[in-house]
Parts: structure tokens; sequence; C-alpha cells
């Protein structure tokens, strides 16, 4: 039942890794070990299908769609530089922006045995659950979506 409110699907993990070592600004494509989320990539789906919630103003208004946020990984496994590069409106972008903020500290890159930046972007999809859902099912997860943010 939350898998459709999990809207944010990772279609394609479609990380681009861009690294940069922290010193100069040589960009290594691609390092040797990328940078991962605690867990590998089903983690990362479960912490985003926890942690988005799908904003009021997108479903009345019936937007859906990709949005694309950028982070960087840094040497440390912190991230930084989160941006949203391409948003759908009725707050999703910022959605996916907080949850990534919010985001675990990863497994940093790295090449030739150091640490170094990585850059991403992650597709974060929004979908509205289709009529196939009874209308019991849908209020069900309407509310599984009212999660409390932790501080």
């Amino acid at each position: 039942m939350n898998n459709w409110i999990l809207i944010m699907l990772l279609t394609v993990l479609s990380l681009q890794g861009i690294a940069q070592d922290s010193t100069s600004y040589e960009i290594f494509v691609p390092v040797d070990k990328m940078p991962e989320f605690p867990g590998g990539e089903d983690s990362l789906m479960k912490y985003l299908s926890e942690n988005i919630i799908y904003p009021k103003g997108a479903t009345k208004s019936g937007i859906e769609g990709t949005v694309f946020v950028s982070f960087v990984v840094c040497e440390d496994g912190k991230l930084c530089k989160v941006k949203t590069e391409r948003d759908i409106g009725g707050g999703c972008g910022e959605a996916a922006a907080l949850a990534v903020k919010d985001m675990p500290n990863w497994k940093p890159a790295y090449e030739n045995g150091k640490p170094v930046k990585v850059e991403f972007m992650l597709p974060v999809k929004f979908e509205i659950p289709s009529n196939k859902y009874s209308p019991k099912e849908r209020k069900s997860a309407r509310k599984a979506t009212r999660i409390e943010r932790k501080k």
C-alpha cells in the first residue's frame, strides 16, 4: 500500500558520478569506487519512501512527474550542495530536496585510494495513484503519508 505513495521510486538510480579531489578541481570520471548509501540501493529507496511526503497541493492539483535533485557526497560521506535541478511544482522539489538533506552520511567515493567528492543527480518520481485503488485504499494510503518528520 505504501508503495504507491512512494512515488519517488527510482526508476533508474541514474546517479551521475563526477568526482573532484578536495585540493583541486580535477574531475574523475569514473572513480575507482563510487559512494554508497548505507545499506545500498534498496535501503536508499526505502529511506525515500519513508521520508518523502507527497505535498497536498501537488495531489490536489494532479501534479505528477520526476524531480531531479543534485548533491555532492563529500570525502567524509556528508552530503552538501543539495539543489533541486528540475522541479515539477506543487512543493515536490522542496519535498525531495528536504529528504536528501536529511539523509544519513554515505560511504565516500575513492580514487587512487583517496576519498574524493562525487556529485550525484537523483531522479525522484512523484505519481498519484490511479483509480485502480478503492477509495478506502486511497484514504488509508493518504494517512500513511502523514509521517511525522524527525527533528
